[in-house]
């Protein structure tokens, strides 16, 4: 019994080093993000006044966002229903 506990806390272990890279994952992936988002602005720069850059990038980030928003809840939907399908048979 003792034996498998060890067993349990190593792969416990293991589990949490995992999920705290994923973590890590996540933060760098963010700070990518928003140094292209940077980049982007800079670039738009060349040929307009930064006043005119930056809400031009977020414009189109709130578009994609709302693109994004409603395709999830369009599958969101579908799910539901598959699964009000399923449980009615």
């Amino acid at each position: 019994m003792a034996r498998t506990g060890r067993l349990v806390r190593a792969e416990l272990r293991h589990a949490g080093v995992g999920a705290g890279l994923a973590g890590m994952l996540r933060l760098v992936a963010a700070y990518g993000v928003g140094a292209l988002l940077i980049a982007a602005i800079a670039a738009l720069t060349l040929p307009l006044p930064l006043w005119e850059s930056a809400p031009i990038v977020g414009t189109a980030l709130v578009a994609v966002a709302g693109a994004l928003t409603l395709t999830g809840r369009d599958r969101v939907a579908q799910n539901i229903n598959e699964i009000k399908e399923r449980a009615h048979r």
